[in-house]
């Protein structure tokens, strides 16, 4: 069985109905406060007036940096201001959750849709790919995860299925055809709530307001890269989230991302990724959201519908290359590497969101 590494990204948040799209907190953040100061008065209102250019924050701190006029001390004061008040609202969202519904029939769907992905994939040819680097992977595999969202849902099931992993296997019927042994490690390489989360861009380009590009102080706060050099002072290279992360990538045979954005501002990431993937025996695939057809829709509906899903398709593909800067040749020789594949049936466990809360 293959080394699996899966990227877990907001969608799988999304996918238990909790609202933790920055669009689900802004309504939140821009209301006024008597204690705002006036950089933070002039960036609610950059969001207020220009909603929809901030719908990736991340890529909004670059784009819209270049209407803030303060300096570039207050703009990060803002950043920091926005962290501090996102990360209250998702400790807030997170109480939504009720973690006495996680049973025993929660934390082995959640198992099943860890070990058995590949079975959801709508083509035999994708599952022929899989197999065959499975196939190519004679070790007993060992499962990982790495996180780019910031909230701990994920990480209370990751606790109760280790401790129940082997029981799972045997409840579900597939002990003897997955030869994965054991979850592995379960990092937060973008940090986490009450631990410094980390919102920034890939690099100085992508900060369009000059000035705040030549302040390398604060430079230092708002490009991934640079904080997370600062973040080694003091501690031990192995103990460091991304470092954890490039080596966990490194050791895999497969890598899903699941729920995420590929996006310019995490493309240091894609980088890693894209030079793995190049190598033999490597398989990418990519896992989003699309609403699955029923019984019930008209030949209309399945026409519509399948022609947005191979338009998805080819747009996760193109960006993932395009982040990962393949070459021609690299995309000729490599590209047949990545699968895409959309639906909406995995981690399908039932509600475990408190009843009496409506929101």
């Amino acid at each position: 069985m293959a080394n699996i590494t899966f990227i877990i990204g907001n969608g799988f948040d999304l996918n238990l109905k909790l609202n933790t799209r920055y669009t689900d907190f802004y309504p939140i953040y821009i209301e006024p406060h008597l204690d705002d100061k006036d950089e933070v008065k002039l960036f609610k209102k950059l969001i207020r007036e220009e909603w929809e250019k901030w719908s990736d924050f991340e890529l909004g701190i670059g784009e819209q940096s270049v209407e803030f006029k303060h300096g570039g001390d207050e703009f990060l004061n803002c950043i920091s201001h926005f962290i501090a008040k996102f990360e209250e609202y998702l400790i807030k969202e997170l109480e939504r959750v009720d973690l006495n519904k996680i049973n025993e029939l929660t934390i082995a769907l959640f198992v099943k849709s860890l070990l058995c992905f590949p079975d959801e994939f709508d083509t035999d040819e994708k599952l022929d790919k899989y197999n065959a680097v499975v196939e190519a992977c004679k070790n007993e595999g060992v499962l990982n995860f790495l996180h780019f969202n910031y909230t701990n849902i994920f990480d209370e099931l990751y606790k109760k299925s280790k401790n129940e992993f082997q029981s799972c296997l045997g409840q579900l019927g597939f002990r003897n055809k997955y030869s994965v042994e054991e979850l592995g490690q379960n990092i937060h390489v973008h940090g986490e709530i009450g631990k410094q989360p980390v919102l920034g861009v890939y690099n100085s380009e992508q900060i369009k307001n000059v000035t705040i590009r030549a302040n390398e102080s604060v430079m230092s706060g708002l490009i991934k890269s640079s904080f997370f050099e600062l973040r080694k002072r003091g501690l031990r290279e192995s103990t460091i989230p991304a470092n954890i992360g490039k080596r966990l990538i490194k050791k895999s045979d497969v890598i899903c991302i699941y729920g995420c954005s590929i996006g310019e501002t995490d493309k240091f990431w894609w980088l890693e990724i894209g030079s793995w993937l190049k190598k033999n025996n490597r398989l990418l695939v990519i896992i989003d959201f699309l609403p699955n057809i029923n019984e019930r829709s008209t030949f209309r509906d399945v026409t519509m519908w399948y022609a947005e899903k191979k338009k998805k398709e080819r747009h996760f593909k193109d960006l993932f290359m395009r982040y990962a800067e393949w070459t021609e040749e690299d995309i000729e020789l490599n590209s047949d590497k990545i699968i895409v594949e959309l639906g909406d049936r995995l981690f399908k466990f039932g509600s475990i969101l408190k009843s009496e809360v409506l929101i």
